[in-house]
């Protein structure tokens, strides 16, 4: 990984790794978790990686290269391991000059920000499994939750596409989109529909789950054979 400084000033950079993944919350929101320390011990790369430097500081218009090294993992089983890179930039701390301030108060102020990233690390024959189980419906001020359970099995994450489509009770489509799908473990993910594009009736929905994922080249991806459901649900 390569950090570049573009600006005038020298930064502080500082790499951390923090164990965490896209999980989803009650209402099937997808969010950040980083309280999972059940996870971590079976699928946190953490215990076998090192980061260096981890901690510079980078000249204005000049770039560090960061390494990271993995090592002790002959004895771990095959799958893919992961962490989040906190990358922490701020601004090199000044001393801040009072002479001749007497009583007033001089304040130094500096941003500091966080960069988060994902590292993956593969380990032998890589597999992942899902099934949509099921589908349920809820509402809010402004759409129709579509919400669909997934279970997964294997040894790896499911980072792939969810592709959707619903058509009204004569066959005519009234909604077709593509969304980006992480499945770390078993989840409930919804699908918010705008409400002015689903009048009370009868719907069929047709939900295919593909490892296509524009972030990731073809030969990294997870084998996966892709998979289609369909369900039917009614909009009072």
């Amino acid at each position: 990984m390569t950090v570049l400084n573009q600006g005038e000033e020298p930064k502080e950079i500082s790499v951390e790794a923090r164990f965490g993944y896209m999980a989803y919350d009650s209402l099937g929101n997808v969010y950040p978790l980083y309280e999972d320390s059940v996870a971590a011990q079976s699928h946190s790369i953490i215990p076998f990686l090192t980061i260096f430097p981890r901690k510079f500081v980078i000249q204005p218009k000049k770039d560090q290269v960061i390494r990271f090294l993995i090592k002790n993992i002959g004895k771990i089983p095959d799958g893919m391991y992961y962490t989040r890179l906190a990358t922490t930039s701020k601004d090199v701390q000044k001393q801040i000059d009072t002479t001749g301030l007497g009583d007033k108060v001089k304040i130094g102020l500096s941003f500091k920000f966080v960069f988060m990233t994902v590292l993956f690390f593969e380990k032998g024959a890589l597999n992942t499994k899902v099934d949509i189980t099921s589908l349920t419906t809820s509402t809010d001020s402004a759409h129709v939750r579509l919400n669909f359970s997934f279970t997964r099995d294997g040894n790896s994450p499911f980072l792939g596409t969810a592709k959707l489509k619903i058509t009204d009770s004569k066959g005519d489509e009234v909604e077709n989109k593509e969304e980006k799908i992480p499945l770390y473990f078993s989840a409930t993910r919804a699908f918010p529909i705008p409400k002015d594009k689903l009048k009370p009736g009868k719907y069929k929905v047709e939900l295919t789950l593909t490892n296509e994922q524009p972030d990731i080249p073809d030969e990294m991806r997870v084998p996966f054979e892709s998979i289609t459901k369909s369900f039917e649900f009614v909009v009072d």
